[in-house]
């Protein structure tokens, strides 16, 4: 069960190091990781590497995207900064 307002339903890597995510309200939100991961350097290595950064997925039920077990992004972080 999601535990956020804003449930990701799709994720899709794109150029730049953007996630491209589609959410269940039918809305699509493209969120700049590059931009993040420079005011937040825990986020470095996830756009270091751009195989890292492919490797994203939904997890918890739509409530987040991770890339591993430590670095992942809310859904609605996702949905109101993006």
């Amino acid at each position: 069960m999601a535990l956020h307002e804003h449930r990701i339903i799709s994720v899709k890597p794109l150029n730049g190091f953007i996630v491209e995510c589609g959410f269940d309200d039918g809305s699509i939100r493209q969120f700049d990781v590059a931009k993040f991961a420079d005011r937040y350097p825990f986020y470095k290595p996830v756009v270091e590497d751009v195989n890292v950064f492919r490797q994203v997925e939904i997890i918890l039920g739509g409530d987040a995207i991770a890339w591993d077990e430590m670095r992942d992004l809310s859904s609605e972080g996702i949905y109101c900064r993006a």
